[in-house]
């Protein structure tokens, strides 16, 4: 038959359509004589794997399909969900839902429906991802299997708690940790919920001072293992934005800087320094928290915060040999006092430490720390001018400077 037979067909991807059944031309002229790109109609049905790497898939033409074929991989034809039909109504209502002016950030009443299957439910004390990511089964899928919402044994929890008390919230104070043992002790969620990416964040930098005896009874074979898995848990976490809250994401971020698993790795401890300090400038956290008018505790949290991710980069360049990130003229943050701290006795039926931990029960030992907090600020602040003058010397000499006009 000749060129313009209604029975010639097109075959697409192994997907072979009728000229005449077609809704509309393969090519298409615009006003400007512009001929268009060929439109290619959408398969109705694709795989489960086709439908997850989100690639074009012929099951209908052929079972199994193309991809799975070139792959060596199980073809499941996936089943396509049934529309909702609106009812008819004023304008806005749907059969479930109606317009209103509840914030967007708000959780829905049934909390349970939007957490989906089973696999992807979170504990009572853990605070619930944000709503797009829940809607979103491959994103949910990708997080459950790279174990970002596994949460260790009470028990290995406990020793983890431990050290982080111990060993990490001494010299980085940037965290609530009265309000997260609290959470903690309650797992109903009666005390209140913390952040997944802050409990994964704190479990991962806890794990290097856990000892090796309680890593092997857990399961683990070495130390670098179970550090490399939580800290992949919090690195999932953080690149799936899981966390609105920034404050929130500067508290994770400078715990993360722990990491440093190869010399040459591109991403080291400085890359999350750096991604820590861009989060903090740009929730002002450098600035005096009293002039902003907050309330009296997240002031006092801000403020040591701050000087926490101030330390962390004073040490990380005197230990590396690095010029600094932080200018102390950018600036207006006062220096740490003792009652920045939260110095309070924890209630001896406290379930989440160990009853080895003598810190939080002791005021005085609460009190100790903290002025030997404020002692490494101080110090801090000597070793960034050492650091300056080290490697910023040469341009203070205007005669040396290579912008200098001859």
């Amino acid at each position: 038959m000749g060129p313009g037979s209604v029975t010639d067909s097109v075959a697409i991807d192994g997907l072979s359509t009728s000229t005449s059944a077609q809704k509309r031309p393969l090519q298409a002229i615009n006003e400007s004589g512009i001929v268009s790109k060929p439109y290619k109609p959408r398969a109705s049905r694709a795989c489960e794997s086709c439908h997850t790497r989100k690639v074009r898939c012929n099951v209908v033409a052929t079972s199994p399909c193309t991809n799975c074929q070139l792959d060596n991989i199980q073809c499941l034809e996936r089943e396509r969900k049934p529309h909702q039909k609106r009812k008819a109504g004023n304008y806005g209502e749907t059969q479930n839902e109606t317009f209103s002016d509840q914030p967007s950030y708000a959780f829905p009443a049934t909390l349970p429906e939007l957490m989906g299957p089973s696999k992807y439910k979170l504990p009572s004390f853990i605070q619930p991802l944000p709503e797009r990511l829940v809607n979103n089964e491959s994103d949910m899928d990708y997080i459950y299997t790279r174990g970002a919402l596994s949460l260790p044994d009470v028990s290995l929890e406990s020793e983890l708690v431990q050290a982080y008390i111990s060993y990490i919230y001494p010299y980085m104070p940037s965290t609530d940790l009265h309000d997260l043992l609290q959470v903690l002790d309650h797992r109903d969620g009666s005390a209140g919920c913390v952040s997944l990416f802050l409990y994964q964040a704190i479990m991962f930098a806890a794990t290097a001072f856990v000892e090796n005896d309680r890593l092997l009874e857990a399961g683990y074979t070495s130390r670098k293992e179970i550090r490399r898995l939580y800290f992949n848990k919090a690195r999932v976490l953080y690149d799936f934005d899981c966390e609105p809250n920034r404050l929130v994401v500067v508290q994770c971020l400078v715990l993360m800087t722990y990491w440093h698993d190869t010399p040459d790795g591109q991403k080291d401890l400085w890359y999350w320094q750096d991604l820590a300090l861009h989060a903090a400038h740009f929730i002002d956290l450098q600035r005096d928290p009293v002039t902003m008018g907050i309330d009296p505790a997240l002031c006092r949290l801000r403020k040591r915060l701050w000087w926490s991710l101030f330390m962390r980069d004073r040490m990380m360049a005197l230990c590396m040999r690095k010029p600094s990130r932080i200018w102390e003229e950018d600036s207006d943050m006062p220096p740490l006092v003792e009652s920045d701290f939260e110095i309070r006795s924890l209630s001896e039926s406290s379930s989440s430490i160990s009853p080895n931990c003598t810190m939080m029960p002791n005021t005085e030992v609460q009190s100790v720390l903290a002025r030997l907090c404020i002692a490494q600020a101080r110090l801090c602040v000597v070793v960034g001018h050492i650091l300056k003058k080290q490697y910023t010397s040469s341009v203070l000499d205007p005669s040396q400077s290579a912008f200098n006009e001859s």
